[in-house]
């Protein structure tokens, strides 16, 4: 997925809290309907109205996590600084090494709303 964004050039179209959010199933959501999901939530959340899940392999949990805590530290970073950090944590999760770093394209800015509530 990260190299296609970078081929397609979507760097900078994307958000990057996109990398970092976790799928939310809330109460009454057609994947309860689902033997795997079920098997996989722990609880209800009252506070965020969503079942606790966890993942069948702990390490996309662990990175999920590890991008979160990157993500949310620095909102308004250039979108390609933190995609190549991302491009880096991803790889090194996979215990892959990887390519020569990632493709970024050159690009003008383009406007994009960079406050962490439009999520």
């Amino acid at each position: 997925m990260l190299a296609e964004i970078a081929r397609l050039d979507l760097v900078p179209a994307v958000s990057p809290i996109q990398y970092a959010i976790r799928l939310l199933i809330p109460q009454g959501s057609r994947m309860l309907e689902l033997e795997d999901m079920r098997a996989r939530i722990e609880r209800f959340d009252p506070s965020s109205l969503t079942h606790v899940w966890r993942h069948a392999d702990p390490r996309v949990d662990a990175l999920q996590q590890a991008l979160e805590r990157l993500v949310g530290t620095r909102l308004n970073a250039p979108r390609h600084d933190i995609f190549a950090k991302v491009w880096d944590i991803a790889h090194q999760s996979a215990g892959t090494m990887p390519p020569s770093g990632p493709p970024l394209v050159s690009r003008a800015a383009i406007p994009y709303l960079n406050e962490p509530w439009y999520c």
